[in-house]
């Protein structure tokens, strides 16, 4: 049984003429009688009685017609869906990232959901290894971590950008005053870390498991946000990815305060770099506070520079780190 043959039977029906319907649905009548004969064939029943020029509905034609209706209407619904899914005008999205990556999504949900409205996004937020089994399972549409997945033909991946680990500390701990920290160096210190399982903390003991017995991990944790609150207090330190706190597009700072938290990183924080810092956060806080001096500018402006100061920030640093000569070493 085919669409077409019922879409030929519904219009016979409804106009009780094959030579009415045949030029409803634009082919010949010959063609069109075939369709149903086939129809009726398929079935072991008579649709139509002809008698003579006149056709009329037999009593399983009857029964067809409200089916055949509902067929062709849910055919219809689904083409729809997925022309609308197609030109992102409905559907779902279900992101997964890890605990340290979710928060950087905030402002492009916020872009996003402004530009198609009528996507749902389901986002959740697990250790990479859970992530993968999600994606493996079709739970989710795409994920964001730290990891790579290991050889799969189910799995595609794409690297977006790179980091390195940090150390955080509060701006007015003793160690927010050195341009560079080693491990060993945070023995004397207490520490807040990400709990095992998750991706930073997995690098930390592959990578360094002597040292890492010898630190003081006083607290794990599963949440950033409860992250950054503890290390503000002053009272604790902690091991995370650079681009957590300022993204992937502001790496090239030396060191960035945020909330009260100190970066430490390996580049010295000198002087040419504190002036791209200030410069470029001032930009960013004006326009991110100011939200209506871009309401007369394109939507694609507005998109990209409205809601949040990151990403005008993020261009004025890039530009004056190519523009500003570089300081010349002692």
């Amino acid at each position: 049984m085919e669409i077409r043959q019922l879409r030929c039977f519904v219009k016979a029906a409804e106009y009780l003429s094959f030579t009415k319907a045949a030029r409803y649905v634009c082919i010949a009548e010959s063609s069109l009688s075939v369709q149903i004969k086939q129809l009726e064939t398929e079935l072991g029943v008579i649709l139509f009685s002809r008698e003579r020029k006149q056709i009329e509905l037999t009593e399983a034609g009857e029964k067809l017609l409200p089916y055949a209706k509902l067929v062709i209407s849910n055919v219809q619904d689904v083409s729809m869906v997925i022309q609308d899914i197609n030109e992102m005008r409905g559907g779902s999205l279900r992101i997964g990232g890890i605990f340290s990556l979710c928060s950087l999504l905030t402002d492009t949900l916020v872009c996003f959901s402004e530009k198609y409205p009528l996507i749902k996004v389901k986002m959740v937020c697990k250790s990479g290894r859970r992530l993968f089994e999600l994606l493996r399972e079709n739970e989710l549409d795409f994920v964001l971590t730290f990891e790579s997945p290991n050889p799969d033909d189910l799995l595609d991946s794409i690297e977006l950008f790179s980091t390195s680990l940090a150390v955080l500390v509060h701006k007015d701990h003793p160690l927010a005053k050195l341009e560079q920290v080693s491990l060993t160096a945070l023995r004397a210190y207490r520490l807040a870390l990400p709990e095992k399982g998750m991706h930073v903390r997995d690098v930390i003991e592959e990578r360094f498991p002597d040292i890492l017995q010898e630190l003081d991990a006083q607290l794990e944790l599963n949440d950033v946000n409860i992250l950054y609150q503890l290390i503000n207090t002053k009272h604790w330190v902690s091991i995370m990815p650079q681009s957590v706190l300022g993204g992937a597009a502001v790496m090239m700072f030396a060191s960035i305060v945020i909330s009260g938290i100190q970066l430490i990183t390996k580049e010295p924080l000198s002087s040419r770099n504190l002036s791209i810092v200030a410069v470029a956060l001032g930009v960013g806080y004006g326009m991110g506070a100011n939200s209506g001096i871009l309401a007369n500018t394109p939507q694609a402006v507005q998109l990209i520079f409205g809601g949040s100061g990151i990403v005008p920030a993020a261009m004025v640093a890039i530009l004056l780190n190519i523009l500003l000569p570089k300081e010349k070493e002692a």
